[in-house]
C-alpha cells in the first residue's frame, strides 16, 4: 500500500497529534521533554513495521519535507538579526569548536568498538560522524567510498545508523537540557520574550496570533525561499553552488536586517508570535514525515551491531555534553539549551536539534542565543569540517 503526498501529510499531523497527545497522558514522557513528531512518528512506525511483517508493508511519500524544511530555515534567517549576532558571536565560536572537536572524537569510538566486536574499522566511522552527526545525507553521499573500502553493504549500514541517531538524539537532547535546568536550578534571563521556533506552552498573556499575522509571516517566508531559488542559480553559474538551506538562511538574514533599516513602518515578523507558529508547523511536520520515512525493518537487520556501536557514541556524547559543553558555554539557563541542542545535532540533525531546544523553551522560557547559535553551527559549519573529518580519517585507513 502507498500513500500519496497528501494522505503522508495527513498521516505525518496524526502523528504530531498523538505525540502531543501521549506526552500529556504519559507523565514520564512528559519529564523528559521528548519533541512530540518523535513520540507519535515512532508508535506509527512500529505499526508499520508489524504490518510489513504480516505481509502488508506501507510506502510513505515525504516528498513534501523539503518544502517543509526550506520553509523552516527560512524562519531561521529571519530570525538571524545582526544584534543577536553579535551578542552570540563568541558563544557562536566556542560551542562551534567544541561541536567540530566531537566529529574525530565520535570516529575514534566507532572503529574502537567496531574493532573490538571483529569489524572492519571503516565500519566504525560510518556509525560514528557519517550517520550520527551527518544523518542521512551524508551516509548516502559517502556510501559509494566506503563500498570501495570493502564494506558492500554501506548504505544499508549508514542509513540504519542514521535512523538510530536521529531517535536517539532527538529523545536524549531534551532530557539532558531539563536535567541540567534542574539540578542547577536555572531560569531563563527574560522569562517575557518570546522563544524562537516555539510558541511557550505557559505565559502570563496569550501571544496575538490572528488570521492576518499568520498569512504575513508565510507571505515572508515565501518571499525569502523564491530569492533562495534565485540566489542558488546565481551561485551555480558562478560556480559557487551551495546547499539550498544555506541560500534560504541567507536570504532571510539579508532582508531582516535591510528591510526593518529601510521601511521602519513595516511590519516584520522577526520575533513575533505568528512567525514561531509558521517555524513551529513546518518543523513539526518535517519531523514526523522523518520518523515516518524511516524503515525499521532496514534498521532492526542490523541492529545489533549497532546497538553496540550507538551505546557507546550516546554515552560518551551525554558525559560530553554534560561535563564539557555545559560548563564551557557558561553553566547558564541559554548553556543548557545549547548542551539540548549540541546532543540533537551530534546525533540526529539540525531539526533535531532545534526541536529538542524548543521542548525546553516551550515549558520553561525563551533562549534567544541557543536557538540561534546551535542552528547556525549546524546549517552553515557543520557539513563541511564533518566532510574534511570523514576523509581524512578513511585516508588514513585506506590499504595505498
Amino acid at each position: 500500500m502507498s500513500l500519496d503526498r497528501t494522505q503522508t501529510l495527513v498521516l505525518a499531523i496524526l502523528a504530531y497529534v498523538v505525540g502531543v497527545w501521549l506526552n500529556r497522558k504519559v507523565r514520564w514522557l512528559d519529564r523528559l521533554s521528548i519533541p512530540a513528531p518523535i513520540v507519535g512518528g515512532a508508535g506509527i512506525s512500529v505499526l508499520f513495521l508489524v504490518l510489513e511483517l504480516v505481509g502488508l508493508p506501507i510506502q510513505v511519500d515525504i516528498k513534501l519535507q523539503e518544502t517543509l524544511i526550506l520553509a523552516f530555515f527560512a524562519t531561521v534567517g529571519i530570525e538571524a538579526r545582526f544584534d543577536r549576532l553579535r551578542k552570540g558571536g563568541r558563544v557562536l565560536l566556542t560551542l562551534a569548536g567544541l561541536a567540530i572537536l566531537m566529529l574525530p572524537i565520535q570516529n575514534l569510538v566507532g572503529i574502537g568498538i567496531a574493532r573490538l566486536l571483529g569489524e572492519p574499522a571503516p565500519l566504525g566511522i560510518l556509525a560514528g560522524s557519517v550517520a550520527m552527526a551527518g544523518g542521512a545525507g551524508t551516509a548516502v553521499a559517502f556510501a559509494p567510498d566506503f563500498q570501495a573500502l570493502g564494506l558492500e553493504d554501506a548504505m544499508g549500514i549508514g542509513l540504519a545508523a542514521a535512523a538510530l541517531g536521529l531517535i536517539v538524539g532527538s529523545v536524549l537532547g531534551g532530557p539532558i537540557g531539563r536535567a541540567l535546568i534542574a539540578r542547577y536550578r536555572l531560569e531563563p534571563d527574560d522569562q517575557q520574550a518570546t522563544p524562537m521556533f516555539a510558541i511557550p506552552e505557559r505565559r502570563g498573556a496569550e501571544p496575538v496570533i490572528d488570521a492576518d499575522s499568520v498569512l504575513r509571516a508565510i507571505g515572508t517566508v515565501a518571499i525569502v525561499v523564491a530569492m533562495a531559488y534565485e540566489l542558488d542559480w546565481v551561485l551555480g553559474e558562478l560556480g559557487l553552488p551551495v546547499p539550498l538551506f544555506v541560500s534560504t538562511i541567507l536570504c532571510g538574514t539579508l532582508l531582516t536586517n535591510l528591510v526593518p533599516a529601510v521601511s521602519p513602518g513595516f511590519r516584520w515578523p522577526a520575533g513575533k508570535a505568528s512567525l514561531a507558529l509558521v517555524s513551529d508547523v513546518s518543523l513539526n511536520i518535517f519531523l514526523a514525515m522523518s520518523v515516518l520515512g524511516t524503515s525499521l525493518a532496514t534498521v532492526a537487520r542490523y541492529l545489533p551491531l549497532l546497538t553496540v556501536i550507538l551505546v557507546a557514541q550516546t554515552l560518551v556524547m551525554v558525559l560530553y555534553a554534560w561535563f564539557v559543553v555545559f560548563r564551557v558555554v557558561g553553566r547558564s539557563y541559554e548553556a543548557s539549551v545549547m548542551t539540548a541542542g549540541f546532543v540533537g545535532l551530534e546525533l540526529g540533525a539540525t531539526p533535531n536539534a532545534v526541536a529538542c531546544m524548543t521542548a525546553i523553551t516551550r515549558k520553561f522560557g525563551s533562549a534567544p542565543r541557543a536557538t540561534l547559535v546551535v542552528p547556525l553551527i549546524g546549517l552553515l559549519l557543520f557539513d563541511f569540517f564533518n566532510s574534511v573529518v570523514i576523509r581524512t580519517m578513511l585516508g588514513w585507513l585506506s590499504p595505498g
